[in-house]
C-alpha cells in the first residue's frame, strides 16, 4: 500500500489551544499542556477542527470495506462501475503467501477471475454488472478526509492488536504522516490511558 498526506491543517497544537481559549476567555500560555489537559480529560470537541487528507493506494477492497464504517471520514474511491479493472492487482495476507502451495493456487484462482472478467467485458457486460465476480482481494484507491478526533478514534480501534493485519498497516502509515506534536493522542485504547479494555492482549 502507500498512504500519502495530502493536506493538514498547519499548526495544529496552537490552532486546538486558541480555539479551545473561546471557551474560558482565556488566553494559553503553553498550548502543549493545554491540548494534553483537553485529551486526558475527554474534552475532544476541540479536535474536529483539525483536518486531513490522505491519498490511499493500493489497499483490498476487504480493507476498504473495513475503513468505510468509520463513518465521520469522508471518502471518495475508485470507481468499478466506471473503471475497468482487467488486469487488476491482488491483496493477499501472509497467511496465504507464506504457504508455497496456497499461494499458487490463490494464483491461479486470481487469473481465473481476471480471465472471466475479461470475457464478460467482451460480451458486452457492463463494468458495473462484470464486477460482481470481483474478489475483495482486488486492489482500489482513495481520498480520505477526518478530523484529528476521528483519527483518534481510528487509532484506538485499528492499531489494537485485535484489528485486521491490513487496516491496521494502513492507520499506522496514516498516523505517522500527521504532525509528531499529536501522535502521543494516536494510540491504541489499551495506551490511551482514556479507555478501560476488559480483554487485555499484551500488546
Amino acid at each position: 500500500m502507500n498512504v500519502t498526506l495530502v493536506q493538514a491543517t498547519p499548526n495544529p497544537i496552537e490552532t486546538i489551544a486558541n480555539i479551545a481559549s473561546i471557551c474560558y476567555d482565556s488566553d494559553p500560555k503553553n498550548p502543549m499542556a493545554l491540548v494534553k489537559h483537553l485529551y486526558n480529560n475527554g474534552h475532544l470537541s476541540v479536535m474536529e477542527h483539525i483536518y486531513f487528507t490522505f491519498k490511499i493506494e493500493g489497499i483490498s477492497r476487504a480493507c476498504s470495506h473495513q475503513l468505510v464504517r468509520h463513518r465521520h471520514c469522508s471518502f471518495t474511491q475508485r470507481s468499478q462501475r466506471y473503471c475497468s479493472e482487467d488486469g487488476f492487482e491482488m491483496v493477499m495476507p501472509n497467511s496465504i503467501t507464506k504457504d508455497e502451495e496456497l499461494k499458487l493456487w490463490t494464483g491461479y484462482s486470481m487469473d481465473a477471475t481476471r480471465s472471466n472478467y475479461n470475457a464478460l467485458q467482451k460480451e458486452g457486460i457492463p463494468n458495473e454488472d462484470a464486477r460482481y465476480i470481483l474478489p475483495n482481494a482486488c486492489e482500489t484507491s482513495l481520498y480520505l478526509s477526518c478530523n484529528l478526533r476521528e483519527l483518534i478514534h481510528m487509532a484506538n480501534e485499528r492499531l489494537c492488536t485485535r484489528a485486521q493485519w491490513e487496516i491496521r498497516d494502513l492507520v499506522k502509515a496514516m498516523c505517522e504522516l500527521v504532525a509528531p506534536e499529536v501522535q502521543f493522542m494516536l494510540v491504541p485504547k489499551c495506551r490511551s490511558g482514556r479507555i478501560i479494555c476488559n480483554t487485555p492482549c499484551g500488546g
